[in-house]
C-alpha cells in the first residue's frame, strides 16, 4: 500500500513577521511579494512572536481569507484559480492595530 509523502519544508514559504521600533509589522524585502507554484503544491506559513491577523483584500488565492497565529498555514491554492504572473493578491498583516500590505502571486511552473 503506497504511503503519502511527508509535507516537505521546501514547498512551504515561511513569511516571518517582525515589528519595527514603532510596533509596525514588517516582512523581509524578498517577502513583500511571495510567488507560489501550484504545480509544486506550495503554500504559505506566517510566523510571528506576537498575535497577528491576516486579511485578504479583494479575493484570496486560498480557500480561506483570514489567518492568525492559531491558523497560520494557508493550505493549497484554490483549484479553480487561474494562475497568472499579472494577478497579485493583496493582504493586510495587522499587529496591534498597525498594518502592512504585502502580496502573493500564484503561477504554474
Amino acid at each position: 500500500m503506497p504511503t503519502q509523502p511527508a509535507m516537505s519544508e521546501e514547498r512551504v514559504k515561511r513569511i516571518v513577521i517582525t515589528l519595527d521600533e514603532t510596533g509596525k509589522p514588517q516582512v523581509g524585502a524578498g517577502q513583500r511579494t511571495v510567488t507560489l507554484d501550484r504545480t509544486k503544491d506550495e503554500e504559505v506559513m506566517w510566523v510571528c512572536d506576537v498575535p497577528f491577523r491576516i486579511d485578504f483584500k479583494n479575493g484570496t488565492p486560498f480557500y480561506e481569507d483570514q489567518f492568525d497565529q492559531t491558523h497560520r498555514w494557508s493550505g493549497l491554492a484554490r483549484r479553480d484559480l487561474l494562475p497568472s504572473p499579472f494577478r497579485t493578491y493583496e493582504y493586510t498583516i495587522n499587529v496591534n492595530g498597525k498594518t502592512l500590505d504585502p502580496q502573493i502571486m500564484i503561477f504554474t511552473g
